[in-house]
């Protein structure tokens, strides 16, 4: 059962992606466009909500502050796919697990791998070994990434890390009981806050982002809401340092087909080196 639920969980995280990659190519309008896939994911929440809305004063001040890491990393991730190659981005924001696995051990007790360290080592490698411009020198040239792109994802792998670590903190602390709640809580401030930034960078875009959004933004609204749905399920049937590692190297490998039958993406040696690398370090960090 658990081994679905991951799969379903990598499955509809990277449709999200790809619905974001499919907008971004073509239209502008990233604040808006970010806050309604916000929108339709709290909808989601909103739906399935059956025991009413409960939420204490600590509840609403963690899932504040998981809103404002949300809204970031969502819009940061929006930019990164806009500018960066599609499976390294993937990739890298896969990473976000260490977080999530620094926490279980170090605060949830959980026991740490003597695996742990060498997984984090070669996930450390696998990034320098990812950058497109690791190949010949005309390469180098034309695709080393931007450091545009590096900010981009770096700081949405933190920001989705803090987000799985509050996410599993609210868990711990309220005995799974205000799951939705937290969500709910989480995407109303995500949703609010980049509507808020839209309205004041993009105006006089905002009809035409939402003719030519809505659809990319239900279908990544409703993946994103069923993903972070799954991790919850998941995270409350497994430990979170087990979890966490094999959803992700899951989405890492799908990423990978993707960037090759959707996008026509290229890799060097070097490149399908760090990729092999990056999922090995994620497979070492589960054992």
């Amino acid at each position: 059962m658990e081994g679905l639920l991951i799969l379903a969980a990598s499955c509809t995280s990277l449709t999200e992606g790809i619905a974001i990659r499919w907008y971004n190519t073509k239209h502008s309008g990233g604040f808006f466009f970010v806050a309604m896939i916000s929108l339709f994911s709290l909808s989601f929440f909103l739906l399935t909500d059956t025991d009413g809305f409960h939420a204490s004063a600590a509840l609403w001040g963690m899932g504040m502050i998981s809103g404002f890491f949300y809204c970031t990393a969502s819009f940061l991730t929006y930019l990164a796919l806009q500018c960066g190659p599609f499976a390294q981005t993937n990739l890298i924001l896969s990473y976000n697990v260490v977080l999530s696995i620094v926490y279980g051990i170090f605060f949830l007790r959980e026991t740490l791998s003597a695996m742990t360290l060498p997984g984090i080592a070669v996930i450390l490698v696998s990034l320098y070994l990812i950058n497109p411009g690791a190949g010949d020198k005309e390469s180098k040239e034309e695709n080393r990434m931007s450091a545009k792109w590096l900010l981009c994802v770096g700081l949405s792998t933190v920001g989705c890390g803090m987000v799985g670590v509050l996410q599993k903190m609210q868990q711990v602390r309220f005995d799974n009981a205000c799951n939705h709640e937290f969500m709910i809580i989480t995407l109303s401030v995500s949703a609010v806050m980049l509507a808020a930034a839209g309205i004041r960078q993009e105006r006089g875009h905002i009809g035409q982002i939402l003719r030519c959004g809505l659809p990319f933004a239900v279908c990544a609204g409703a993946s994103n809401g069923l993903t972070n749905f799954l991790a919850m399920v998941i995270n409350s049937m497994m430990p979170i340092s087990l979890a966490s590692p094999i959803r992700t190297g899951m989405k890492i490998v799908l990423s990978f087909v993707c960037s090759r039958v959707l996008y026509r993406e290229t890799f060097n040696r070097r490149q399908i080196a760090g990729i092999v690398l990056g999922t090995l370090g994620l497979i070492l960090l589960n054992l």
